[in-house]
């Protein structure tokens, strides 16, 4: 990436919609930390190369770079860049338009947004200001001394009007709506207006903050209700308590689940009568099916003709007429 419009370490924004490259792909020379050599002596860095396909993709300004490996430092730094150790570009931009305008600025800003710029180099860089770094040149193609917590005034550097200022009526009818003296300069009003914009962030950073606070204790509540009905639920079902004191118990759990919780289940279970006929009638079932297939020597070696005859009669009327070939006296 060759840069975007974040805020870098200056403080202040390249705003990348107002990007022009026209005259840099006619030469997209590429550069060492902006170093170019004009000063005749030995320890000069040379141009490493160009850089191609230069484009705008959503917020972000791209490019491929191509080391042209003519001499022995730019062969170092292009095994640097390939090994991964070296890996950040600085856009090399000169300054059209600039703007102060409060509605461009984001947390944090306390420099102009450039609202246009043009390429002049795109550099290889080892730490630049930010993920989008950038170097400013003047109207002498020198480049501008940047210096963090100094602020950038490009209409002094540049000895121009910025196109973006404000006329004389509109600062008059800034200081009205701020509620500023008719003394206040154009940077005392900026500053009241960075000012107010950075408490009212932090006011709706504390509102979202506790907002999502409730979220979760509330989440928190339903949960615990959820889980408060399922115990008392199930105790109703293992018969540890009546159906009728669901309510009461559901009360006392809301107040200490805890509590709750170790008496029920120190509670003994009670199978309703409904489900010991139930499984008593399963039992009876499986019984009967397995007398059915026993023949009479197995019934009687298992002594369960007896049991046979008690509980099943008809069925043992059949299997003394298999074995004996009559019915019983």
């Amino acid at each position: 990436m060759i840069t975007d419009s974040r805020l870098n370490e200056y403080g202040f924004r390249i705003m990348s919609d107002g990007g022009d490259v026209s005259d840099f792909n006619k030469n997209p020379i590429m550069l060492y930390c902006h170093f170019r050599a004009y000063r005749g002596t030995k320890d000069e860095v040379m141009p490493l190369g160009i850089v191609t396909n230069v484009h705008r993709d959503g917020d972000q300004w791209l490019g491929d770079l191509s080391f042209d490996g003519v001499d022995d430092f730019c062969k170092d730094i292009e095994a640097k860049w390939d090994a991964g150790t070296l890996r950040m570009v600085s856009a090399g931009i000169k300054p059209i338009e600039w703007s102060d305008d409060p509605a461009l600025m984001v947390a944090g800003q306390t420099g102009p947004s450039v609202t246009k710029w043009k390429l002049k180099e795109v550099s290889v860089a080892d730490i630049g200001a930010n993920m989008g770094s950038v170097a400013l040149y003047d109207n002498s193609d020198k480049i501008i001394d940047l210096k963090d917590g100094v602020p950038l005034n490009l209409s002094e550097i540049f000895e121009t009007k910025n196109p973006s200022s404000m006329n004389k009526e509109q600062l008059v009818q800034l200081r009205k709506e701020l509620g500023l003296p008719e003394t206040a300069t154009y940077e005392e009003c900026i500053a009241e207006i960075k000012l107010r914009g950075s408490n009212n962030e932090v006011v709706q950073l504390r509102k979202q903050v506790n907002d999502k606070d409730a979220e979760i204790a509330q989440l928190k509540k339903d949960a615990q209700a959820v889980k408060i009905v399922a115990m008392v639920d199930e105790a109703i079902r293992e018969g540890r308590i009546p159906a009728g004191l669901k309510d009461n118990y559901v009360k006392l759990a809301e107040k200490d689940f805890d509590e709750v919780k170790k008496t029920l289940d120190a509670m003994p279970k009670h199978t309703p009568i409904s489900e010991q006929l139930v499984d008593a009638e399963k039992e009876n079932a499986e019984e009967h099916a397995k007398l059915i297939k026993m023949k009479w020597d197995e019934l009687d070696k298992a002594e369960k003709l007896t049991e046979l005859k008690s509980k099943y009669p008809e069925v043992y009327k059949e299997k003394f007429k298999e074995k004996f070939g009559k019915e019983p006296a």
